[in-house]
């Protein structure tokens, strides 16, 4: 029986961890008790939305759901959204938390 580099199995790379999308109470930890004032609907360059409300993130720094917590239907949701803006439907507005220039999802992440 042959044994050499061509048998052996080769163990799996392990995953390069996900970078996690940035929290606002992480960056500012008073922000919870700080004035809130509702601005209405505004246009925000998607460059300016850095991080997410939610705390701990459940997000990677790309808005996709992080690697543990995709459930069977979180492409779904994705395709759903896709085909909606296909269409050119019109989605409900994400809410963010502005701090400084930089804005915060607190709802929305998948439509970002």
């Amino acid at each position: 029986m042959l044994r050499g580099r061509f048998f052996r199995r080769r163990r799996p790379r392990p995953a390069r961890p996900a970078s996690v999308l940035q929290t606002l109470y992480g960056r500012h930890p008073h922000a919870a008790s700080a004035l809130r004032r509702p601005r209405g609907l505004q246009i925000v360059p998607i460059e300016q939305i850095v991080g997410t409300t939610r705390q701990p993130s459940q997000n990677t720094a790309d808005f996709l759901p992080l690697p543990g917590l995709r459930g069977r239907n979180w492409e779904a949701r994705w395709q759903r959204i896709q085909r909606a803006v296909d269409k050119l439907a019109i989605l409900p507005a994400v809410e963010l938390v502005k701090v400084g220039d930089e804005y915060y999802v607190a709802d929305g992440h998948n439509r970002v």
